[in-house]
């Protein structure tokens, strides 16, 4: 089965807006070992309805004991506040008319987006430390006018699990 798991305040919390002006955003998420299996994917931020990404940074602990682990970021098929994708009730992320992307899934299961992806397999995990996507997720993703996105992430090459923090850096701004 594939779960969702929020950082804490996800949901407690108004998505921080840029206005007036661009913000960056720290979400820090503690993940155990246990957590870190293919099949979870951790919402750790939110991208606000009529806002762009305009820079983002992960920086996560050694999170795996041999060095088998990567992690990938992107929008997740769910938008906040609703419920994640299921065979019963699918995805339905889908651009409006006037949205500045075109990516659409309709998956019965919790995914991020093809195509508007921050980080593909990133190593970083295996040995901790910093990483930077190039700027041309900016163009992919787009800006939802009409919903807030999730930004989230997951495991998709899992070792020997440890239990570490990751942390996103992102800068939004209004489009």
């Amino acid at each position: 089965m594939t779960d969702i798991l929020v950082v804490q305040d996800l949901y407690t919390k108004t998505p921080v807006t840029a206005i007036p002006g661009a913000r960056i955003i720290t979400s820090v998420q503690e993940l155990t070992a246990a957590q870190q299996v293919i099949t979870n994917y951790f919402g750790i931020g939110v991208l606000p309805a009529g806002h762009k990404l305009v820079s983002a940074v992960i920086e996560c602990d050694d999170m795996d004991s041999a060095v088998l682990h990567t992690l990938s970021v992107g929008i997740l098929n769910t938008y906040y506040g609703q419920a994640p994708a299921t065979a019963a009730v699918p995805a339905a992320y889908a651009p409006a008319t006037g949205d500045s992307y075109s990516a659409t899934n309709t998956g019965t299961a919790p995914a991020l987006v093809s195509g508007q992806n921050i980080f593909t397999s990133s190593t970083v995990p295996q040995a901790g430390g910093r990483v930077y996507p190039s700027l041309a997720f900016t163009d992919a993703i787009g800006v939802d006018y009409n919903r807030d996105r999730i930004i989230a992430c997951y495991f998709p090459t899992v070792g020997t699990a440890v239990t570490g923090t990751l942390t996103l850096i992102y800068g939004i701004d209004a489009a």
